[in-house]
């Protein structure tokens, strides 16, 4: 479990600024497709029995139907859990020295990549759709020069906020590292 008071490799003056997960809008999307998804054997139910009375007559039939109904809600339970893993896991930190991002892909797979804030060459945030403007959730996107060339946070909450305070800690780093050039490379 992740530890936000002891980061790997944390330098002594290394603080926490922010500490960013996707929207909550976006499990919630989640929780309601696993609800509508988890009461359709319900419906089958409730239809079945209105427009088919016999069809629970016959023993064989009920013992299938009801374990498939049992395999199906596994499967929903099981995909649910996963998109759960994957909201709660994926958590990106922005320190006043250093970017974190954590992945999670898939149930057994994570992927963690830093980057100091010296080498950052430009922050930008994006809103898309309805919902992402009306609930104030987008993209932020960092570039810089290095290996990984660009950071993407996915659907983080208040994306221009995050964008100014990362460009804020951008700034103050790189005049705290008097060998780095303030100037933009052309």
């Amino acid at each position: 479990m992740l530890n936000i008071h002891h980061l790997p490799n944390q330098a002594p003056d290394e603080e926490v600024v922010l500490l960013l997960r996707r929207h909550i809008f976006i499990i919630l999307r989640e929780v309601v497709m696993f609800v509508v998804f988890a009461g359709l054997p319900l419906l089958a139910w409730y239809l079945l029995q209105r427009n088919l009375p016999t069809f629970f007559d016959d023993e064989i039939r009920v013992i299938l139907s009801t374990l498939l109904v049992y395999l199906y809600e596994f499967y929903v339970w099981l995909f649910f859990y996963r998109a759960f893993i994957d909201y709660y896991l994926d958590v990106w930190i922005v320190t006043n020295r250093r970017i974190i991002n954590i992945e999670q892909m898939g149930l057994f797979n994570r992927r963690i990549s830093e980057q100091k804030l010296f080498r950052v060459q430009d922050v930008s945030s994006s809103q898309q759709g309805f919902f992402g403007t009306f609930l104030d959730y987008g993209d932020v996107s960092i570039q810089s020069a290095a290996e990984m060339q660009r950071f993407l946070f996915e659907q983080v909450p208040h994306p221009t906020q995050v964008a100014l305070r990362i460009t804020e800690l951008v700034e103050r780093d790189k005049h705290a590292h008097p060998m780095v050039s303030l100037e933009p490379l052309t």
